[in-house]
């Protein structure tokens, strides 16, 4: 084979694993700022219904705005049960059983927030760095 042929498929080999690696660390960075405005969503929710006594429709509009996403439905977190149920009495009950749901949303979503951010401390640079290096194993071994 020549030798262009092979640095050719090197830098192809190398580069084609470490994108999958980067791009899996930006995948949790992505998720990690997310769950960042999701959480900061909830807060302008509940002082928008529990201080401002929005509408619903207004406060989940105000929080669009501010935060920049749908609260619901946003199928990434419909699966954590504490937003289930936020998302089934929103506007539908009365003001405390509203905070009391949102302050439980907030919480969890905080929690879910900070392992996020811990498995991108821990894991993000990680990747990238496999990426590469499973990219230059892979080209040794085929040269």
């Amino acid at each position: 084979m020549p030798v262009i042929l092979k640095i050719l498929a090197s830098v192809t080999v190398t580069g084609a694993c470490a994108w999958l690696g980067i791009s899996y660390g930006l995948e949790l960075r992505k998720n990690a700022e997310t769950l960042r405005n999701f959480t900061a969503g909830l807060a302008v929710l509940r002082h928008e219904i529990c201080e401002l006594r929005s509408p619903t429709e207004e406060a989940l509009a105000r929080v669009y705005e501010v935060a920049g996403l749908r609260l619901f439905p946003n199928s990434k977190f419909l699966n954590v049960p504490e937003l289930r149920y936020l998302e089934r009495i929103l506007g539908k009950t009365d003001l405390d059983a509203q905070r009391s749901a949102i302050i439980r949303a907030e919480t969890r979503a905080a929690a879910l927030l900070q392992d996020a951010e811990a498995h991108l401390r821990e894991r993000g640079k990680v990747f990238a760095a496999a990426g590469v290096s499973i990219g230059l194993t892979l080209v040794i071994i085929l040269i």
